[in-house]
């Protein structure tokens, strides 16, 4: 278990650092960088960052609203403008997750517990899928995404296998 979190903290490190030595660009429709909102089945802080106009690393962390689980993801991206919109790109793409899910049983099996109730907390790590779409607002500092982002845990399976989530962020540069 160990060895796994440490490879996720190296990937996440080398994924974020590389930001850090990218040329100097604007990706998407003009922006470099964004931060933000996103909340649907999660809620939670976005941050995006383009490595070249169609290649972005997204960041995001996030607690569960309907389930008691906290997330932190880090996803590649891969952008393709649609052709008669301006500003909508499409994406899609993958990455990896590490999060910590509590499960409580409240007055099940009161012999076993005498306060009523079981707390537990489990952790999970396992990999992303991300398909989703994209849209600069022209005339504001900000973009709109939606996005589906089915995952697969390897490591204590989750309260769900798939995310659905919109997002708000500010254009940074």
């Amino acid at each position: 278990m160990k060895s796994t979190f440490n490879l996720l903290i190296l990937s996440l490190l080398i994924c974020f650092n590389s930001t850090v030595f990218s040329q100097d660009f604007n990706g998407g429709d003009g922006y470099k960088s964004s931060v933000g909102l996103i909340t649907g089945t999660d809620f939670g802080l976005t941050y995006k960052h383009f490595l070249s106009d169609k290649m972005a690393v997204e960041g995001i962390l996030s607690t569960g609203l309907f389930y008691n689980s906290n997330k932190v993801t880090g996803l590649i991206e891969f952008h393709k403008q649609f052709d008669d919109v301006k500003g909508l790109n499409w994406l899609y793409g993958g990455g990896m997750h590490f999060g910590s899910h509590k499960y409580s049983y409240y007055g099940y099996y009161p012999y076993n517990y005498p306060n009523g109730t079981y707390k537990n907390t489990y952790y999970s790590i396992g990999i992303d899928f991300i398909l989703g779409a994209e849209y600069d607002l022209a005339n504001y500092p900000f973009t709109l995404q939606f996005q589906i982002k089915p995952f697969l845990d390897f490591v204590n399976r989750g309260s769900n296998f798939f995310d659905t989530s919109i997002s708000i962020r500010y254009i940074i540069n």
